[in-house]
């Protein structure tokens, strides 16, 4: 997406956040914790080409130094927590229970996280 901003304009922008500053930019995501919503994980039955792309996020991410957690539907069969790739994959509900469960999932835990992700 086109901001129409330029380079230069985003770089102050980015300089006027500690968050974004060019100190941090080789550190991050070293340290964060993130969790990223998606429907479903790359193990699910049904997985497709959204699912790689947004695991393949969580994984660099994860080889960047940020502790990543990939929330997802359950499919029948799959256990409800893994690790793949140093990233930690917690699963539950179905294809339409998932969505309350994830947002309680979310309120209990909310405090673990430095960055939520949702790649619905």
């Amino acid at each position: 997406m086109h901001t129409g901003r330029s380079t230069s304009q985003l770089s102050r922008m980015a300089g006027a956040n500690p968050g974004l500053s060019q100190r941090s930019a080789g550190r991050w995501p070293r340290g964060q914790r993130i969790a990223i919503l998606n429907w479903r994980d790359p193990e699910h039955p049904r997985a497709g080409g959204a699912e790689v792309y947004c695991f393949e996020v969580a994984r660099w991410l994860a080889r960047s130094g940020a502790e990543v957690t990939l929330v997802t539907a359950r499919a029948s069969g799959q256990p409800r927590e893994s690790e793949l790739d140093g990233v930690r994959i917690c699963r539950m509900g179905g294809q339409f229970g998932v969505y309350p469960r994830v947002l309680t999932w979310l309120l209990r835990h909310r405090r673990r996280f430095d960055v939520v992700l949702d790649c619905q």
